[in-house]
């Protein structure tokens, strides 16, 4: 098959490594691939290593924050979306013509890019659907009945989770497949045993992952004199004001020696050698994939009992709930798990969700779902 897929961003997300891992899995499965990214970053880097064809066509996401559609900014933005598909649909034209393309892929809702030419040469379209845009995003297509129509008349939906399926009900043609992990790195994952017990969030550094009250329900741990903890923060500060935020109740906590920002790190065995409590505060997981990943580095997860998050846990047995906002009762259950990562049983739980976790959430096994998919699509035309 020739397959092209359309990014989102370029930039080191969830749904950007779940696209190189279908991308590697469907490249050893035999198809011809060409992606379409809206801009140049990590994503078009790890392309170039992997010498995989890919063209970069400028466009703009479907959606805005929530709030901003009436605004100048926000009427600015939606009158240069509508320059940028105008100038682009002749790129897409010729894409299509000159690479004969059997099939094209959007890696998510917030990207349509070349959607009028696709459909006017009677491309097949598979649309994922990853993320829960206003839960979790904060934001709200430009046009919510014109995306609804594009979603309802693609072949094929893909919801990441039964959240992003039952959230989309309306549409005739959604269908669950959980997004898949390249799992061989945390085969080979060798924990790291310290006298300190650590506690981990990985993920992009916002409001909505929920860093800052993670860091207070671990403050009032200090407080206590609980000692031999430390927390660890992993990944990219998304704004200047939350990164302050952040830093201003470290200093004013005294914190400082038992938290460490770490930054955004890449490899599983930098992320997961530590970490022996990782803990899922998002507000609203369309997936969670760091879930996933917690869970297949045998860390003892807690997480908001919110979205994917709960779903994820529930569905593997595994880790704990907390409800979401509630410090104190994540603070509870940081205390429980404490004791717990140190249990015998609880090892052994954890050694279990962490086996089913390397079958049912492996790329390859998500790899072999959605090529299934294509072929039905191919052979029903």
């Amino acid at each position: 098959m020739r397959i092209c897929y359309i990014a989102t961003n370029s930039e080191i997300t969830g749904a950007t490594l779940c696209l190189l891992e279908l991308i590697d899995e469907m490249i050893n499965m035999g198809n011809e691939l060409l992606i379409v990214a809206m801009n140049r970053g990590y994503l078009t880097e790890e392309l170039e290593k992997r010498k995989i064809r890919y063209i970069v066509i400028s466009t703009f996401p479907t959606y805005l924050r929530i709030g901003n559609k009436w605004t100048l900014k926000g009427r600015l933005r939606i009158l240069r979306k509508k320059w940028f598909d105008f100038f682009s649909y002749k790129r897409f034209e010729q894409l299509i013509h000159l690479e004969k393309i059997d099939i094209v892929h959007y890696n998510a809702s917030t990207i349509d890019a070349g959607y009028k030419a696709f459909k006017k040469n009677n491309i097949p379209i598979v649309w994922h659907i990853r993320e829960l845009l206003e839960e979790d995003l904060g934001g709200e297509f430009f046009s919510k009945n014109q995306m609804k129509k594009k979603l309802s008349d693609a072949n094929r939906v893909i919801a990441v989770s039964k959240s992003v399926e039952e959230k989309y009900e309306c549409l005739p043609n959604i269908q669950l497949i959980y997004d898949g992990i390249d799992v061989d790195p945390f085969r080979k994952l060798i924990k790291r045993h310290e006298r300190k017990i650590y506690i981990g969030i990985v993920g992009r550094i916002t409001e909505k992952k929920g860093q800052l009250e993670v860091l207070k329900a671990f403050n009032l741990l200090v407080k206590r004199e609980f000692s031999d903890i430390s927390l660890k923060i992993i990944g990219e500060f998304e704004t200047e004001e939350y990164k302050q935020k952040i830093l201003n109740y470290i200093n004013d906590e005294s914190l400082g020696n038992v938290v460490e920002l770490t930054g955004p790190l890449k490899r599983p065995e930098e992320i997961w050698n530590t970490i022996d409590i990782a803990v899922i505060a998002s507000h609203f997981e369309a997936f969670g994939r760091v879930t996933i990943e917690a869970v297949l580095a045998g860390s003892l997860v807690i997480g908001a009992d919110t979205g994917g998050t709960k779903e994820l846990l529930d569905y593997l047995q595994t880790g704990m709930l907390y409800q979401q906002g509630n410090i104190k009762d994540l603070e509870k259950k940081l205390e429980a798990a404490l004791t717990l990562v140190k249990e015998v049983k609880e090892k052994e739980k954890i050694q279990k969700s962490k086996e089913k976790a390397f079958i049912d959430f492996s790329a390859k096994e998500n790899a072999r779902k959605i090529e299934i998919v294509y072929q039905k699509i191919l052979s029903n035309i």
